[in-house]
């Protein structure tokens, strides 16, 4: 199933963009590793303004389409891995609303948010879910980890379709690792304040103190925002726990 376009909020960037007059840009990447390319509009009379259409791709697949309005995410915004559509978010002149939907990496739904009411439909498979990302974890006062049963855990607003993504384009196995053939999964543990905010990154569980600081790198690279968990009613201060895995080939 494929969302319906927010055919109002286009028209109106449309009528914008031809009321202003408009410059394509090109920003590529300078990565080794990989060939990105940001495609995007700004003002001819003030280029720091964002206006219209976005595109973004890496090695040639396009990843990444919207559009911005005076500068700020507007409209409907959709992220792709391969031909798999894994997020469509709706934004309002930067801000969520309406329905966003998730989904995996093979293009399988997984959660849907509803930002006019606040619900959350999770179609996950919780089976599948390891037994440490299943935890409810509190922070304390003092930063320190505690086991609680919350009415919610933290959510990163991000589909695993995208989060895989990320972690393909960011990941770097540490030489040093390499050479000493350090492998496994470092738990990370992702501090959500009460508004959403990543505050911390912490190892919940190591693997080795190489492979522990790339996963702590790559999870403050990823592009997301989080919804805070909810204790007793109340929106309180949290821990995401995330597994990064390292394997080396044979």
């Amino acid at each position: 199933m494929r969302p319906i376009p927010l055919i109002l909020a286009l028209t109106a960037i449309a009528s914008a963009a031809h009321a202003q007059e408009l410059k394509e840009m090109t920003r590529r990447s300078s990565d080794s590793y990989n060939q990105d390319k940001e495609v995007y509009h700004v003002l001819k009379s003030d280029h720091s303004i964002l206006q219209g259409e976005y595109k973004n791709y890496h090695n040639g697949k396009l990843i990444t389409s919207g559009f911005y309005n005076n500068g700020k995410p507007d409209s409907t915004w959709m992220e792709y891995l391969g031909n798999n559509l894994v997020a469509v978010k709706h934004f309002s002149q930067g801000k969520r609303m309406g329905i966003w939907e998730f989904y995996s990496n093979k293009g399988v739904l997984e959660m849907k948010i509803d930002f006019s009411t606040g619900e959350m439909t999770d179609f996950r498979n919780k089976d599948k879910v390891d037994s440490v990302q299943k935890m409810s974890v509190l922070v304390d006062e003092t930063g320190q980890l505690k086991p609680a049963i919350l009415d919610r855990n933290p959510q990163r607003l991000m589909a695993s379709g995208e989060y895989l993504r990320s972690l393909m384009f960011l990941l770097r196995y540490p030489p040093e690792a390499i050479n000493k053939r350090e492998q496994g999964t470092v738990w990370v543990a992702i501090t959500i304040d009460e508004n959403g905010n990543a505050i911390n990154y912490s190892i919940f569980k190591s693997a080795s103190h190489n492979l522990d600081q790339e996963a702590i790198r790559v999870q403050k690279m990823i592009p997301c925002s989080y919804l805070p968990g909810i204790l007793n009613g109340q929106k309180t201060k949290t821990a995401l726990i995330q597994p990064v895995t390292f394997r080396l080939a044979n």
